[in-house]
């Protein structure tokens, strides 16, 4: 690495004038993964790339195919971080560059889904004190790369059963409930939403019902 002091040639081809300005060399930036790797068609996923020699940069972009999106480094954890462009569903190459012209000679892959439905939650309901099993059954759910559903404001891992069948299914353990008061009839319902990439979740409204565990006082 080092810089060069630009010179400036007048019209006349004759003098030159030093100025003040100069030019940076770096070595070339090298990319090693991207996480998430995966995200909906519809872009905005907030994307972390990581590599070599990604400092030092004036103007840094990231290109998904060949969509070019501002990017920005983060000095702490030494990453380079920006949000995804839309694209159509397929696994496409992402390049970043540090002056907004030269981009890195390898890439990484990132894959674009078409985003999930879920559209049935069985069982819908489970004791406040958690551990559930629930099935969510819907549409494009097995195009993912870290599965999780969120119980209200709380995010548990998934798993995937069956990928490629016509109504995927996804299986989670729904958490303890979050305290707080039950409604009039003993319950509390939370929204039920799930991601593909830990990040992008849906939106189609579904809920998850608590109640306070039945407990036998006689026989």
């Amino acid at each position: 690495q080092g810089a060069l002091r630009l010179l400036v040639l007048t019209l006349n081809r004759r003098e030159m004038y030093a100025t003040a300005a100069s030019f940076g060399y770096a070595l070339p930036p090298m990319l090693s993964s991207v996480h998430p790797t995966s995200g909906p068609r519809a872009g905005g996923t907030l994307v972390t790339l990581h590599g070599v020699n990604l400092a030092n940069g004036s103007h840094y972009k990231c290109r998904f195919g060949g969509s070019t999106v501002n990017a920005s480094y983060d000095a702490i954890g030494g990453t380079i971080h920006c949000l995804s462009a839309p694209q159509t569903p397929h696994s496409a190459a992402v390049e970043v560059s540090l002056n907004a012209q030269q981009y890195t000679s390898n890439s990484v892959r990132f894959t674009y889904y078409t985003g999930p439905t879920v559209n049935l939650v069985t069982p819908d309901a489970g004791p406040t004190s958690g551990d559930t099993l629930v099935r969510l059954l819907g549409y494009n759910l097995d195009a993912g790369s870290e599965y999780r559903c969120r119980f209200g404001e709380t995010v548990v891992r998934a798993t995937i059963a069956h990928p490629g069948d016509a109504n995927d299914t996804l299986r989670c353990v729904a958490p303890a409930g979050a305290a707080g008061p039950l409604m009039a009839d003993g319950t509390r319902a939370v929204s039920l939403e799930v991601s593909l990439n830990s990040q992008n979740y849906t939106s189609d409204g579904l809920t998850f019902t608590y109640y306070e565990p039945p407990s036998v006082t006689s026989l």
